[in-house]
């Protein structure tokens, strides 16, 4: 599976190059990067994700039994002619959608005038929808990219694609898991091209940041949406995926000089918590416990640097022992949820502590403060061994 992703990828890449369109270059290489990250991990637990399985499309090739070929070739024409009439990106992108609304207005009076539940009418309008998917995720990539405008023809284009999707999976149902997948991302992206389209100055950690909310959003209320019945349990599981990474990038924003959106972080951070009280997720609960330990540095780094003995101790101990002391009030869920709370504390500790005993200049008090450290981190260890043993 993971050969024939590769392969499918870089031939339509390779196609891309040859045709100097970089955007299309981006488009695909991060498609091919969204399949290879999604198909290895496991999110859930083996009770919970057991008997989900998901593979690719079963397009055959025969031309016989298949229409692969002649749709193939079809919209390759269809992608040289829309890259190559102009030399102007954004007109040959406006193009791009064009035609393939027009191909949407074929497939209109098809349904209207002939029996589309056919095998015919639903393989062109599967490999059609997968177009429009990589054109939906290319117009994100050519506003951020290539600086292009998000255009009310790129809403237009978006709601016709969802529409038409909503058609094929409703009365489809029996329709292929990652198929939806692929709809699934560009459910979302259409929703950041809406924002684009109403706040066109957004620079892209805002964009990141309302990309989790909204897909907090649909983790929680897609049980109760008709077209996600036939698919509630893989998209979870792609939407937490997603969450997921949204949040190491949001960790890392800081780097950038883009601190203001760390303050997103505590509403991820409770909807780790609450995945992991509600799906035993120890993925989800490691990711809060490092966003809940990330916001306590970024709130009170400055301690770090008085030139106090006692500000310094207070940074590195004080939350790991609120942490280790609060455990002492309640059970723990799950196994594990304890050991984890613990042995993150003291690792903070430890790598708080190291880092001021390296990085701050402390004189002659150099001694006084590896003493204060190595007893208040005996105490936390104390702390820990006594919880446990009372269990």
């Amino acid at each position: 599976m993971y050969l024939l992703l590769i392969w499918v990828h870089i031939v339509f890449f390779y196609i891309a190059y040859l045709l100097w369109s970089l955007l299309m270059q981006w488009a695909f290489g991060i498609l091919l990067l969204f399949f290879l990250l999604y198909f290895s991990p496991l999110f859930f637990s083996q009770q919970e994700s057991r008997g989900s399985v998901l593979k690719i499309p079963d397009f055959g090739i025969s031309p016989q039994k298949s229409i692969l070929i002649p749709l193939l070739l079809t919209y390759l024409g269809i992608y040289v002619l829309a890259f190559t009439v102009t030399r102007d990106m954004g007109t040959n992108f406006n193009l791009h959608l064009y035609i393939l609304l027009l191909i949407f207005l074929i497939f209109a009076w098809y349904i209207v005038a002939f029996e589309w539940d056919t095998v015919f009418f639903r393989d062109a309008l599967r490999f059609h929808l997968i177009c429009s998917y990589i054109t939906i995720l290319a117009q994100l990539i050519y506003f951020f990219i290539f600086s292009g405008d998000i255009t009310l023809i790129h809403i237009f284009f978006s709601s016709v694609t969802i529409g038409f999707s909503y058609l094929f999976f409703t009365y489809l149902w029996e329709e292929n898991t990652s198929i939806f997948l692929i709809f699934l991302v560009s459910l979302i992206v259409s929703f950041d091209t809406v924002v684009l389209y109403i706040l066109p100055s957004m620079n892209i950690w805002t964009l990141l940041s309302i990309t989790g909310i909204i897909s907090i959003i649909l983790f929680e209320y897609i049980p109760r949406i008709p077209l996600f019945h036939s698919f509630i349990e893989s998209s979870r599981i792609f939407l937490l995926s997603l969450i997921l990474g949204l949040t190491a990038m949001l960790i890392v924003s800081p780097v950038f000089s883009y601190f203001h959106f760390v303050y997103v972080l505590p509403i991820f951070a409770i909807f780790l918590f609450s995945i992991h009280m509600r799906y035993s997720n120890y993925i989800a609960y490691s990711t809060a416990i490092i966003v809940v330990f990330f916001l306590y540095g970024y709130l009170f780094y400055s301690l770090i640097f008085l030139p106090d003995l006692i500000s310094v101790l207070l940074f590195i101990f004080f939350f790991p022992l609120c942490i280790i002391g609060n455990t002492y009030f309640w059970e723990e869920r799950y196994s594990y949820d304890f050991s984890l709370l613990h042995y993150s504390s003291i690792g903070f500790s430890i790598i708080t502590g190291l880092y001021s005993l390296f990085f701050v200049s402390w004189g002659v008090w150099l001694t006084l403060f590896l003493a204060c450290f190595l007893f208040s981190l005996a105490i936390l260890f104390l702390l820990s061994y006594f919880r446990f043993q009372t269990q």
